[in-house]
């Protein structure tokens, strides 16, 4: 059984450990409010307590009630008698007179435990006889000698012959661990019963209601009533200073030894203390200490209310909290003291209040380390980095001071140059690039101009490298100012103004742009001598061409005689040949003039509706239109266009001549004019051939395309002629938009801006379009900029 139980108690002694451990650190607070309630009830912090206690006794400051009056054993009163000890009738004097001058009740704090004089001493014993318990004698403990244990103490009281007819009352005083006389008791055990004090007796019987007290050094002893004891004596002080109160004498000579140390004053002599002691008790400023448990009480709710807090604010919040809390706690603590007799220990309170707060202040702390210590490791890394990016950079980069000293070279900087970076640090740039100093200066001159320069460059500098060939790098000089920061931990005033130098290699590509400027050079040359071969052979063929088409005409058309049928059917072919291959020669005399940048338009008013019914026109006759079907739908009032009149009817020609060839046997084609968008006009050819994909689409006005070998090789052709409509296009401003579908359809249009729309404008029809049952909305894929089915129209077939 006990095999068994030994891991379980194992286990939960580690289950508790853990839970321990887990709620010291997730409330420390409670931990060191536990600490504190340690450190109270050993007492640890009672000293610091009591220097607070006294600090408010020094400022709460109150007179005495004046019901108390001290005859004082004094240094005059000693030498005016001239003996000591005095003999017992100078006492019995004393007592007689007082008593005769109306003294209630008469304290006397003499040590009458021997035998003196016997003469003297029948005389007071008479006394004592006749005033009875208007007078109390003081009975007091010792030590029986100094260090001794507490067994060896002795009780000292009065002779037998003086003590059978007064009051007894305990003067014995205990100071506190300080050495400082602080508390008295209102009774003592005297004999086996309880004896009550000096005090007590002169205070009354409510004063035994209190065990123990502190004294309230507030009371002002000066505003006691004290007398010399032989000017009572010899009758120097009127009877009615002590008519109804009570006296208490006791030596205050301090050659008598009953001086005692006392806060707030530092010494008093013993009667002056009982005094005291009694105003506390007629004043009800008998102080009393709260209760230990109240101020572990205390302890505890200000740690769970506030210590939390304090553990978790920052610690500007956190200090001034802790600062409010203890003044607020010492408020209390003045006010109590003030106003009631209680003493609040403040130090515990205090205590948990700042060991919160520095317990706060070191979480903090450890977490400005940590933070420091990341933003440390932060930088290390982005130093790392940078001189890794540095070392590893293609480029050299050079980083100087203001004055142009390098602080920072990389290998390649030094590599450029033919150097070492060791070599190169503390050196200026301009020995070993003289160039720079230029740009340095260029760079200064800009900003003193106000203009926001940051960098001067890329420019080219040839070097010399003492350890290599002729380079030429390519240099740019930047400067960057670095501020003083805005944080409060920032030491700098100045700002520092650095230079960065940052250049590469470009020798090679500098040879290989003289190259590609040596090519282009070239090309272009070649290309002016392509067109001017072009243009020139354009020009010798037509002479020729036109002798053919001319004669071939003549002989057609018989006007020297009569020919066989045969040979004019043959002289019809040459003709046509003829007339196609002039056609071929002007557009590639067209391409050359575009491409040579001589090409020029001769603008005219054009009338719209001639130029489309020519073309209409020309596109039946064709031969292989024959099979087609070809419509043209005009609006009935065409406008006019500013324009060059040859192009534009060779534009449109280009356009159905395309969709002629691109179409198949019975297929439509349909021409249009229409209103553009924004008040231009629209030529729109449209037709239902073979169609084609989008890819091909972006390459059609490219010179010479063709959509592939196949139709290249079945229709005949050039390419040029969509390249030319687009160039035509391109010279009015127009836009050339080609739209289709493969296998569909295709529609092409040939779109005017306003600017070049002259004359009358299009009409609306007779119903708005919204109200006519017979329009249909264009497709979604022919979609166009221009409205494809103006309102009126003349239809052309």
């Amino acid at each position: 059984m006990g095999e068994i139980e030994q891991p379980m108690n194992s286990a939960s002694r580690t289950a508790i450990t853990s839970r321990l451990g887990r709620l010291l650190v997730d409330y420390p607070h409670i931990l060191l409010a536990l600490v504190v309630t340690v450190l109270f009830l050993s007492n640890a912090v009672r000293p610091f307590d009591r220097m607070l206690y006294d600090l408010r006794l020094e400022t709460i400051t109150r007179p005495a009630t004046g019901t108390l009056a001290v005859v004082e054993i004094d240094p005059t009163s000693i030498n005016e008698v001239g003996v000591w000890p005095w003999p017992r009738d100078v006492y019995a004097g004393v007592l007689q007179k007082l008593a005769r001058a109306g003294a209630t009740e008469i304290a006397v704090d003499v040590d009458f435990s021997s035998r003196g004089k016997r003469s003297a001493d029948d005389v007071l014993a008479g006394t004592l006889r006749e005033l009875g318990e208007l007078v109390i004698l003081p009975v007091f403990r010792q030590q029986a000698r100094p260090g001794a244990a507490t067994s060896g103490v002795h009780d000292t009281s009065p002779h037998r012959d003086f003590i059978q007819f007064v009051q007894l009352g305990s003067v014995t005083i205990f100071p506190e661990s300080d050495g400082l006389v602080r508390n008295l008791m209102t009774t003592h055990v005297w004999e086996e019963k309880t004896l009550p004090s000096f005090v007590t007796l002169l205070a009354g019987p409510k004063a035994l209601g209190i065990p123990e007290f502190s004294i309230d050094y507030g009371i002002d002893p000066e505003t006691i009533p004290r007398y010399s004891l032989v000017d009572v004596l010899n009758d120097r002080i009127p009877g009615a200073a002590f008519k109804g109160k009570k006296v208490l004498i006791g030596a205050t000579a301090t050659e008598l030894g009953d001086q005692h140390a006392v806060p707030v004053f530092r010494s008093l002599p013993g009667p002056v203390i009982q005094a005291v002691a009694y105003e506390s008790l007629v004043q009800d400023r008998a102080l009393q200490e709260l209760r230990p448990e109240a101020i572990i009480g205390f302890v505890l709710i200000v740690a769970m209310v506030l210590g939390k807090r304090l553990t978790r604010w920052s610690w500007q919040w956190a200090g001034l909290a802790m600062v409010a809390a203890i003044v607020s706690t010492e408020a209390l603590a003045f006010g109590l003291q003030s106003f009631y007799p209680f003493l609040l220990p403040t130090v515990a309170i205090d205590l948990v209040l700042f060991l919160c707060f520095l317990w706060g202040l070191l979480i903090a702390l450890e977490q400005k380390a940590a933070d420091l210590f990341r933003h440390a490791m932060m930088l290390l890394h982005r130093g790392g980095v940078i001189d890794r990016v540095l070392e590893d950079s293609f480029d050299g980069i050079v980083v100087t001071d203001s004055i142009g000293r390098i602080e920072r070279a990389n290998k390649e900087a030094a590599r450029l140059l033919g150097t070492s970076p060791s070599a190169m640090i503390g050196n200026s740039m301009a020995g070993f690039l003289p160039e720079v100093s230029a740009m340095e200066n260029e760079l200064t001159a800009l900003e003193k101009e106000g203009h926001e320069a940051r960098f001067v460059g890329p420019r080219e500098i040839n070097v010399s490298p003492a350890t290599g060939l002729p380079l030429i790098l390519e240099v740019v000089v930047g400067r960057f100012v670095i501020r003083p920061s805005e944080t409060k931990w920032e030491r700098r005033t100045n700002t520092r103004n650095l230079f960065s130098y940052t250049f590469r290699d470009v020798t090679a590509r500098s040879e290989l742009a003289e190259k590609e400027r040596e090519a282009l050079e070239a090309a272009v040359a070649a290309s002016r001598a392509k067109t001017e071969f072009l243009a020139n052979m354009s020009h010798e063929l037509r002479t020729p061409l036109n002798a053919i088409i001319g004669f071939s005409e003549v002989v057609h058309g018989e006007l020297l005689g009569p020919i066989e049928p045969k040979y004019k059917e043959y002289l019809l072919n040459i003709h046509d040949s003829g007339k196609h291959l002039l056609s071929v020669i002007n557009n590639i005399l067209d391409v050359s003039k575009i491409e040579s940048g001589s090409f020029e338009l001769h603008e005219d008013l054009v009338d719209l509706r001639q130029v489309m019914e020519a073309c209409f026109t020309l596109s039946k006759g064709w031969p292989e239109s024959a099979d087609r079907n070809i419509t043209m739908e005009l609006p009935e009032v065409c406008p006019n266009l500013f324009a060059d009149e040859r192009l534009l009817k060779q534009m449109i020609v280009n356009l159905l001549s395309n969709a002629v060839k691109y179409s198949e046997s019975g297929d439509s084609i349909g021409m249009t004019v229409a209103e553009a968008k924004d008040g231009g006009v629209g030529i729109v050819v449209r037709d239902t051939g073979i169609g084609m994909k989008p890819d091909v689409i972006a390459k059609l006005t490219e010179p010479f395309y063709q959509v592939d070998s196949t139709l290249s090789r079945s229709r005949e052709g050039t390419g040029l002629g969509l390249s030319l409509v687009a160039a035509y296009a391109e010279a009015h401003g127009a836009e050339l938009v080609i739209d289709s579908e493969f296998g569909q359809w295709t529609e092409v249009r040939l779109v005017f801006g306003r600017s070049r729309v002259i004359g009358p404008n299009f009409k609306a029809g007779s119903q708005d379009e919204e109200d006519d049952p017979t329009r249909q909305e264009p497709e979604a894929e022919a979609a166009s900029v221009v409205d494809i089915r103006p309102r009126q129209t003349v239809r052309y077939s």
